[in-house]
């Protein structure tokens, strides 16, 4: 289904500059999405999809994306045993906390498993210095939901498929 243009929402301040940098940032989405629709580590058909849903979800014509180039990355993503693991456990996507003033949190994907909880933050694109900010804050805010558990921060970059403990 496509939103005609004069009822789309922008939902990233990015898509009112520089439209390659608005392409990422909704290429970000799109992946986001998808992996918050998957519940244990899926097939290809089951990660093409969960990019499908993504992409109908966020109103965006399928015909402009190379579904193939979405898929590569997630591909390789599923093979790291940690991220394996974490679709395999009980597992809260997009998981929103409210801090102490009020702020609203959107948390990736919180995994609860015996006396521990784990943060994961996905990161499509390049690697950036307040990424590992940004989840110590998390970690921050579970452990004061979770004072029993032990509560560890995980940054995945999607990209690169690589895992990075915080």
């Amino acid at each position: 289904m496509r939103i005609p243009e004069e009822l789309r929402i922008v939902t990233h301040p990015l898509s009112l500059g520089d439209p390659e940098r608005a392409r990422a940032a909704k290429r970000g989405e799109v992946i986001h999405l998808a992996l918050s629709l998957l519940s244990s580590p899926p097939s290809r058909r089951e990660l093409e999809t969960a990019l499908r849903r993504a992409l109908s979800l966020l109103g965006e014509d399928h015909g402009a994306w190379d579904l193939e180039a979405l898929l590569r990355p997630l591909e390789a993503l599923f093979r790291v045993p940690e991220v394996r693991a974490w679709f395999e456990a009980e597992a809260y996507p997009e998981l929103e906390v409210v801090d102490g003033e009020g702020g609203l949190h959107r948390i990736d994907r919180v995994v609860l498993s015996g006396d521990g909880v784990e943060v994961i933050e996905y990161k499509v694109g390049q690697r950036e210095p307040w990424h590992r900010g940004q989840v110590k804050g998390y970690v921050e805010l579970l452990r004061g939901v979770f004072p029993r558990r032990e509560v560890k921060g995980w940054l995945v970059y999607v990209d690169e498929g690589v895992v990075l403990a915080v």
